[in-house]
This record gives C-alpha cells, structure tokens and sequence, in this order.
C-alpha cells in the first residue's frame, strides 16, 4: 500500500490533462479500495471523506460521521452484502 506521499508524486508526475487526471484518480480510488478489502478478508469498504486536513477551523462534530449523514450514506450500503462485513476508512 504506498503512502499519501508516494500516491501525490506520481500524480503530480501525470500529464495535466484534467479527464485523464479524473480517470486515473477513480481507477487508484478503486484499486486502493479492493487492496483494503483483500486485507480485511474481502470486506465490503466505504470512503467517508471530510475536509479536516483543509478546514482545521472546522469543529470536530461537523466532519465526523453523525446521524444527520444517514440520508447519504442510506443509498450507498443499500444491498450490501452484509455476511461480508463493513470496513469504514
């Protein structure tokens, strides 16, 4: 698994095309997510993003995981397989 530093050079060392840069973050997105998996036994994985490293000003309980986020994440663990389990990164 490389670091957040490994990951940012090599895609600050892609062309500055932004449909490629799109494209190549989606396809690392998934791969990243699949390799968590593997390592959690073949968990289903959910990415919960928050701004906290841009917004340090930002309270702690506005970008953590609370009650008021259930509507959005209603739709993405809909169908889960949940005898797989549930890793949230």
């Amino acid at each position: 698994m490389a670091t957040w530093d490994e990951v940012l050079a090599e895609f600050n060392g892609r062309a500055p095309d932004q449909a490629a840069q799109i494209a190549w973050l989606n396809e690392r997105t998934q791969h990243y997510l699949a390799a968590i998996s593997a390592l959690r036994g073949g968990n289903n994985v959910l990415l919960y993003g928050s701004a906290f490293l841009q917004k340090p000003q930002v309270p702690g309980w506005a970008i953590t995981i609370t009650g008021e986020d259930m509507n959005g994440l209603m739709p993405v663990i809909h169908g889960m397989d949940w005898s797989k389990g549930l890793t949230i990164v």
